[in-house]
């Protein structure tokens, strides 16, 4: 799947909210946004990263630029959206908004 298209705030047709299932573990994943804004976001670790995604658009704050996630130490771009918060080591991580 190509994330770039996935990600990208003007094409989601998922309006659904993503509930945070608070008897499964969850984990707190800060986002940097395009424009200079950070947010916290609740998941459960067994969410897919399109969850992720929905939520960062579901904020408002997202902007309505093409973007990709990208994440750890260097940095890689989450491309595949349907694995999971913890198979991408995301727990308690920081995320970061860029221009696609």
């Amino acid at each position: 799947a190509n994330a770039n298209a996935n990600a990208n705030a003007s094409t989601s047709t998922d309006t659904a909210p993503i509930v945070v299932d608070e008897s499964k573990p969850t984990t707190v994943i800060q986002v940097r946004l395009l424009n200079g804004r950070k947010l916290r976001i609740k998941i459960n670790t067994n969410a897919p990263i399109r969850d992720l995604v929905h939520m960062v658009n579901a904020s408002g704050d997202a902007g309505v630029v093409e973007y990709v996630l990208s994440a750890g130490f260097p940095p890689k771009i989450l491309e595949d959206l349907g694995r999971t918060v913890l198979e991408c080591g995301l727990n308690g991580s920081q995320v970061v908004q860029k221009k696609a």
